[in-house]
């Protein structure tokens, strides 16, 4: 379960990239990308949590390893990533609770896509 490990990483790497999106679309004028990205970034937040709560709880993995990984690029393009992979992985092995925190995970995905279209 060493890739669950390295997804819940990248969850919490995506948390930090999303606060700084947050912020910096602030500088730029945008108040729509600034609470769409604030939106999302609460939301990571709280899905890193839920993902790694379960996970232990459901003895896939002992513990949450404590280092982070580079946050670089396009935030909704690294939300589609990570998705992606925690997708695939809760369909592999079956967990209908990882498969609808994707769920959700792709739902907050597409509102900030949506959002990003405005001023």
């Amino acid at each position: 379960m060493k890739q669950l490990g390295l997804i819940i990483r990248k969850i919490f790497a995506l948390s930090v990239m999303a606060k700084a999106s947050h912020i910096n679309a602030s500088t730029i004028g945008s108040y729509a990308k600034h609470k769409a990205f604030g939106d999302f970034y609460e939301f990571v937040d709280e899905l890193a949590d839920r993902v790694s709560e379960h996970s232990i709880g459901m003895m896939y993995i002992p513990s949450v390893e404590l280092s982070m990984l580079e946050c670089t690029g396009d935030t909704i393009q690294n939300a589609m990533m990570v998705y992606k992979e925690l997708y695939d992985f809760a369909e592999g092995i079956e967990d209908e609770a990882l498969c609808n925190m994707c769920a959700e995970f792709h739902e907050a995905i597409g509102k900030l896509k949506y959002m990003n279209t405005f001023k």
